[in-house]
């Protein structure tokens, strides 16, 4: 999501816009053209084929009560002008899926049990809204990679930047960047670099979750980048997938998943693969 505004701030930029409308004549009709649901009308910014917005425009955010940013609204990515194709091209260069998967979008996801309804629900809510953390857990075969894939392709698809990796990549890399440092000793920014591009990413998805050796450079170097993370959580979606809890990886981080509604989704679907 964009900039945040009051609900105040977001009529006074729609009256202006629909003030600021050419003066010419729609067809008479023109609200049977609009497709089933929408809220489309001039001076809205959003299309009005948009399955997000609906035509409206805007999002609203769904922090609790007494959260700052709670109430605020933002522009839905369909206002933005559409997806930059120059964009889309970076960001599918390093988002760490293959071309196929590029190609994941929710209409193919099948919708076999409620949990997987309700984690897909739980995943596209976050997106919608572009902030919070999200915690898929369960055991193999539920389709949690799956999840985690398909919103970073959707995301890409709307030009916005997303990375899937697993937990084991993410250290690699970061631990890449430590080398790196390392032999080079008039330079020792590359670490501190790739912390940094973690931090910043409006969409980090990570996978097989605790699945990495856990040794204290890597509880150190989670650190760094997941702690950043809870503290931009109001702009920016961190979504896990993991065959265990989150207190099974600590309680610093159990603690921080709870401040999100939902903080975690425990999917008991049992293992699609082998029916």
């Amino acid at each position: 999501m964009s900039e945040m505004m009051t609900l105040s701030e977001m009529v006074a930029r729609y009256k202006a816009a629909a003030e600021a409308v050419p003066a010419r004549r729609f067809v008479e009709n023109w609200r049977e053209m609009l497709p089933p649901g929408s809220r489309w009308q001039p001076g809205l910014p959003g299309r009005p084929d948009c399955p997000v917005c609906h035509g409206f425009g805007y999002v609203r955010s769904d922090w609790p009560l007494g959260h700052p940013l709670m109430g605020k609204v933002g522009l839905c990515d369909c206002a933005k002008g559409g997806a930059n194709l120059a964009l889309v091209a970076r960001y599918s260069e390093r988002c760490g899926l293959t071309a196929d998967e590029l190609r994941l979008r929710w209409t193919g996801m099948r919708m076999v049990h409620n949990d997987v309804q309700n984690a897909v629900a739980g995943v596209k809510g976050r997106m919608v809204n572009r902030q919070g953390w999200l915690y898929l857990w369960g055991g193999p075969g539920q389709g949690k990679s799956r999840m985690l894939k398909t919103a970073v392709a959707e995301s890409i698809s709307l030009g916005v930047q997303a990375v899937y990796m697993t937990h084991a990549d993410l250290l690699e890399y970061l631990r890449g960047g430590y080398s790196a440092d390392q032999k080079d000793q008039s330079s020792d920014g590359e670490y501190d670099a790739r912390v940094e591009y973690l931090r910043g990413l409006p969409l980090l998805a990570i996978d097989e979750f605790q699945r990495a050796r856990q040794t204290e450079w890597a509880k150190e170097a989670d650190a760094r980048v997941l702690d950043a993370r809870y503290q931009r959580a109001g702009e920016c979606v961190t979504l896990f997938a993991a065959n265990f809890g989150p207190r099974e990886y600590s309680n610093w981080f159990a603690s921080r998943l709870a401040q999100f509604q939902p903080g975690e989704l425990h999917l008991m679907a049992g293992d699609f693969r082998s029916q």
